[in-house]
């Protein structure tokens, strides 16, 4: 990151916006604040999208605030991912126009109602002269109105990014920062939805998500909820263990909504906030806001 950038990461949740910016600095990436402003589906995105610009924004050196890049999360739902096999061309506009033809062919979808980008596939085998792609889509209307809205306020959006891959961006900054000797599995639940995230030492990632909303139904009877919990744990680790069973599995991170009780016999279980682990400087952020640190952190080399 240069010294003179910043990067703004939103996450527009059901409920709740959480914005937070870091900054580069000269001991490395510096988490400068954070904003949180309750959100309502029907609320006008442009009154909290200004204030989190007002409130954030007074957080950077006058320097910074110039070249400030701004990353918005896209929920999973409105995510279409393929792999596609396509010759290998040179020319990155007709590479562009070759994978969205393709893309269209097999979503039958018009393209001119889907964002989408794509990366080669390393490590697969295909026909000489040719190629595997990773294609990511998005469906416009499920990003325009936070693009809108943006633009409207003053807000450059550079990069829209995936929230589970925004998580997996905060994994690969906490690793070195937690000077990890074992590869550890991240258990994030925040609203009812659990994200398991787990880096192999070969680069691959492990993900799994998965709706806890039966909780809600129990939330005056914190046992049952408690218990309901603690079985998705267990399955989250064993689920976990399966995937690679060659890399032993010995201590899991949670963050989010867990209960006091939770446990395990085999496991060790280590509570911890992500940002107050990147940025022992940062000001006290609850670990909620670990997508929009995600996607602060990921402004810096993805684009979608």
């Amino acid at each position: 990151m240069m010294r003179s950038s910043a990067v703004l990461g939103i996450d527009i949740g059901r409920d709740i916006i959480h914005a937070i910016v870091v900054r580069a600095h000269r001991q490395g990436i510096q988490v400068a604040g954070h904003h949180r402003v309750p959100y309502r589906a029907t609320d006008d995105l442009c009154v909290p999208l200004t204030e989190i610009k007002k409130r954030l924004l007074a957080c950077l050196p006058w320097y910074q605030r110039l070249h400030i890049s701004v990353v918005v999360g896209v929920d999973e739902e409105a995510v279409i991912t393929k792999q596609m096999t396509a010759p290998l061309i040179d020319d990155e506009i007709e590479q562009e126009a070759l994978i969205g033809q393709k893309l269209s062919a097999a979503l039958n979808m018009d393209m001119d109602t889907l964002y989408y980008d794509f990366a080669v596939m390393s490590g697969v085998t295909v026909q000489p002269g040719q190629v595997c792609y990773q294609v990511v889509a998005c469906r416009r209307h499920a990003l325009t109105p936070a693009l809108d809205a943006l633009k409207r306020v003053g807000l450059s959006p550079t990069v829209a990014d995936i929230n589970s891959q925004a998580l997996v961006g905060v994994y690969q900054a906490l690793r070195p920062v937690a000077q990890a000797n074992h590869w550890p599995l991240w258990l994030h639940y925040h609203s009812g939805l659990l994200t398991a995230i787990r880096l192999y030492p070969d680069g691959q990632v492990y993900q799994h998500r998965c709706r806890l909303g039966e909780g809600e139904r129990y939330e005056h009877r914190e046992s049952v909820a408690n218990t309901l919990v603690q079985q998705h744990f267990d399955q989250a680790c064993h689920r976990a263990r399966e995937h690679n069973r060659l890399l032993p599995l010995s201590t899991v991170w949670i963050s989010g909504a867990w209960p006091a009780t939770l446990a395990s016999e085999h496991l060790t279980i280590t509570r911890f906030n992500p940002v107050a682990m990147l940025d022992q400087t940062a000001p006290n952020i609850s670990d909620d806001a670990s997508i929009a640190l995600g996607l602060a952190l990921r402004g810096e080399y993805s684009c979608v």
